[in-house]
């Protein structure tokens, strides 16, 4: 496994589930459905001090794991989603 913590341009179907994202100059398809699920964020690591009635944003962190290919080479990857930016991460890529 390794630890990434990178930006990546993510493509979603019409219920937001990401089908394809492009990284380090290639693009990969996502081959099975992917696996969402929310932990808790260090937001304490990211900020000293929590504004009011920021939210649930605050504290939980989007997270995917997914199945893609390109070039005929397959590999797991864990993506990050922040709702409030629409922003991605890659995370995690799996050998």
């Amino acid at each position: 496994m390794l630890r990434i913590d990178e930006p990546i341009l993510v493509a979603t179907d019409n219920v937001g589930e990401p089908i394809g994202f492009s990284w380090r100059g290639c693009t990969y398809r996502v081959s099975t459905r992917p696996t969402r699920w929310f932990t808790r964020r260090s937001w304490w690591l990211e900020s000293s001090r929590a504004q009011r009635g920021i939210g649930a944003s605050l504290l939980e962190v989007e997270m995917w794991r997914i199945e893609a290919f390109a070039n005929q080479e397959g590999r797991q990857f864990e993506l990050t989603h922040n709702v409030d930016e629409d922003a991605w991460r890659l995370v995690r890529v799996f050998e």
